[in-house]
């Protein structure tokens, strides 16, 4: 039986070991619509996949949409670069973008992501404290 694309959401909720709250937090998503979302009828709607496409960048859309490959792409840091750069009309191709990012680039990259994740975490928390002291 085929997975949908609430299943396939699921199991990245799964492998990330986040709660769908701290994933829709991390989609810049209310919980509310989130939770909606994974209950709904019709399937999660248009925008939650490309918010979740655009915070993971290592996840495959062809995966997340239509369940072929595999879950996750197999350079995230190329596949970022691609869509950070895509939208510049420089006439660049993909495999000149992809081929440009070396090793630094690409820690540099982990990095920061690292550290975006730490900031959410920390946001959580002041938000949590102030919800709390109403």
């Amino acid at each position: 039986m085929e997975q949908t694309i609430t299943q396939r959401v699921i199991l990245l909720l799964e492998h990330y070991g986040l709660s769908e709250a701290k994933f829709a937090m991390s989609i810049s998503v209310s919980q509310s619509t989130f939770n909606s979302a994974l209950r709904a009828k019709n399937g999660i709607p248009i925008n939650i996949i490309s918010a979740i496409l655009n915070r993971y960048v290592d996840i495959s859309a062809e995966w997340l949409m239509r369940g072929n490959g595999e879950m996750f792409i197999s350079n995230p840091t190329n596949y970022a670069r691609q869509e950070i750069s895509g939208g510049n009309n420089s006439g660049a191709t993909f495999s000149n973008v992809a081929g440009s990012i070396n090793e630094s680039e690409s820690e540099t990259i982990k990095r920061l992501i690292d550290k975006n994740d730490k900031l959410t975490e920390r946001i959580e928390k002041l938000t949590d404290l102030l919800l709390q002291t109403k």
